[in-house]
């Protein structure tokens, strides 16, 4: 789960990265950095529920 976590963040800070570089350089915005954003975001929320399920699940 972590691995997956560490992905989506990946995602979401490559992106941001990535828009800060084309506007620092006056480049025109690309529409990628906001798809890979989006999955990453994504990504997060999805696991949200499973971790929650995962720290409430008793462990016996």
């Amino acid at each position: 789960m972590i691995v997956y976590v560490a992905m989506a963040l990946w995602l979401m800070i490559s992106a941001a990265a990535r828009v800060a570089i084309q506007l620092g350089s006056g480049l025109d915005l690309d529409v990628l950095p906001f798809i890979s954003g989006g999955i990453g975001l994504v990504g997060l929320v999805l696991l949200l529920p499973a971790y929650e399920d995962r720290r409430t699940h008793r462990r016996d």
